[in-house]
Order: C-alpha cells, then structure tokens, then sequence
C-alpha cells in the first residue's frame, strides 16, 4: 500500500486510492470469512475490512449514487426471492408483526433510557443508538434531531456486527435444540 492511504490527511474528499484500498480491504476481508465458512462471512468480512481503512484514519465514503446502486442491488437479492405465495402470506403474520413492532419499540424505549441513565450519552442519542435500523439511515435521521450520529453511527455498526456475526449460529443452535 502506499503510504498515502495509511496516513491520515484533513477532512478532504476521499482519493481514487483510498476508494481503492477500500474495495481491497473489503473483498479480502469478505472473501477471507467467506472461505472460512462464518455464516453471512462475506458481508462481515467486508465491513471488518472496511473499518480497517477507518481505523488507519481514513473515512471514506461511498458517493451517494454508489450506495443507490448497492441499496438497490440489495433490495433485488431479496425481492428475487419473493412471489405471489409470500405476498399471499403476508396476511398469515399481520399480527405477528403488529407484536413484533410493538415490542422493538418497547425494548428501545427501555434500552435508550438505560443507556441514556448508565452512560454519559443524551437521551436523543440513546434512542438511536438502541434503534433497530440500519446504520446510515439512523445516523442521519439522528444528526438531523441533534444526536451524535458519529456514536449513534458506531453502535449501530457494533450492533449489526454482533446480530450478523452470531445470530445465524444462535438460531442454527436453538433450532436443532428446540425442534
């Protein structure tokens, strides 16, 4: 790597050799926990990867149409996966998920206060830090109220880790326990 990528310059836009290292770092970080078999090692492999960059003091991010074209991708792997029997069956769990969003909301409420009363950080900022939402879209709506988007941006990055990185296995094991 050249030395440039590994010193951290001011706040100027990222450089064609950063965005490079990041695309590196994120395929040699994804494909490595691809092959070693972590479940869903591709995508944690990538943002490990990725961090790495952050971590040598380079924020680089994506241009907004860059994140179009990957949120859209996104989208397309999941909706390939649906037909009209899945849509059909959204009637099935209408009140499972009338539940479900009742209680994230309550488990946030609870989390954002607890952490709010145990931590130094605001309220607004618990709140979204304890969200369950993607990383960019929590963080933005959270510097638009006020929050610190850069902690609110950091937990929710340590929470999608977390939820990626573990819960595969923890399904995988309380379903063979359960079942």
């Amino acid at each position: 790597c050249p030395s440039s990528i590994l010193s951290p310059a001011a706040k100027a836009p990222p450089t064609a050799a950063e965005y490079l290292a990041l695309v590196c770092l994120g395929v040699l970080g994804g494909l490595t926990l691809y092959y070693l078999k972590v479940p869903s090692g591709a995508m944690i492999g990538a943002m490990i990867g990725a961090m790495a960059l952050t971590f040598l003091g380079h924020q680089t991010p994506l241009p907004p149409k860059v994140r179009l074209v990957t949120q859209t991708l996104s989208g397309a792997i999941i909706g390939s996966g649906m037909g009209m029997k899945e849509v059909l069956g959204l009637r099935a769990i209408a009140v499972p998920a009338v539940l479900l969003v009742l209680a994230l909301a309550a488990i946030n409420l609870i989390l954002g206060f607890g952490i709010s009363r145990l931590t130094k950080l605001d309220l607004t900022t618990s709140l979204f830090a304890a969200a369950p939402g993607g990383v960019s879209d929590m963080s933005i709506i959270a510097a638009e109220l006020g929050a610190d988007s850069a902690k609110v941006a950091t937990m929710q990055t340590m929470r999608l880790i977390v939820v990626v990185s573990f819960f595969p296995s923890l399904i995988k094991w309380l379903t063979s326990f359960l079942v």
